[in-house]
């Protein structure tokens, strides 16, 4: 095994669909293309990865994905892609929870929660919660008004920070049913592809959420 691991990272938001070669190092190289794009352009960028740092799939330890949220073709077109590499080299799968992670990459210390919202469609949003000194605590997927009321009774008044592209999308309503959250100017949409690369190789390390195959996170089956 390679003293220095090189692996694969794909990741799905809302706007693109990033592709990465990386190693422990950070990430060496990166493709970006449209979710419409996906299904055509994958292959052949990955092809492009490789070839350009002299690297083949065999050269990669594992591979990873984020398994959502996202929208869900595109999730669905990067996970079979992801799936495939692993079935055809007998390599192992890291699955990454995005929503966890956007939670850890912007969770805000002077609040006792940090809570994001995620376009969910059809006035759903997926929601994660994370308390400061307690982590990540729950996640779920629920009708906008449902959700906000929900919130209300989990943080029993405590100050919390609110993030992520539902928040920009109902900011209004929460500002009506929620007065005193706090929503950043600068407000982040969803993880960053520099976490999720991050998170990959930190559950290498730990050996933690290996795969053999990845299915899409469903989030709406944790519903309240």
């Amino acid at each position: 095994m390679q003293s220095t691991p090189i692996f694969l990272t794909l990741y799905s938001d809302y706007i693109h669909v990033y592709l990465g070669l990386c190693s422990y190092s950070g990430l060496l190289d990166h493709a970006v293309m449209l979710p419409k794009d996906a299904s055509r352009e994958l292959i052949p960028a990955l092809d492009n990865l490789l070839t350009k740092h002299s690297k083949t799939l065999n050269d990669c330890d594992f591979f990873a994905a984020c398994q959502g949220p996202a929208p869900f073709t595109t999730l669905r077109v990067a996970l079979a892609t992801i799936n495939g590499l692993a079935i055809a080299t007998d390599k192992p799968l890291i699955g990454i929870d995005g929503l966890r992670v956007f939670l850890e990459e912007h969770y805000s210390p002077e609040h006792e929660y940090t809570i994001a919202l995620l376009n969910a469609f059809a006035q759903d949003v997926y929601y994660g919660v994370y308390k400061k000194n307690s982590g990540f605590i729950e996640a779920g997927c629920l009708p906008i008004e449902k959700c906000l009321h929900h919130l209300q009774q989990l943080t029993n008044n405590a100050p919390f920070s609110l993030i992520g592209n539902g928040v920009a999308l109902h900011q209004a309503l929460i500002q009506a049913t929620l007065p005193t959250c706090h929503i950043s100017e600068s407000l982040p949409l969803y993880a960053s592809f520099a976490a999720i690369c991050t998170a990959a190789q930190q559950q290498w390390q730990e050996r933690d959420n290996l795969h053999q195959q990845l299915l899409p996170l469903y989030l709406k089956n944790l519903s309240i």
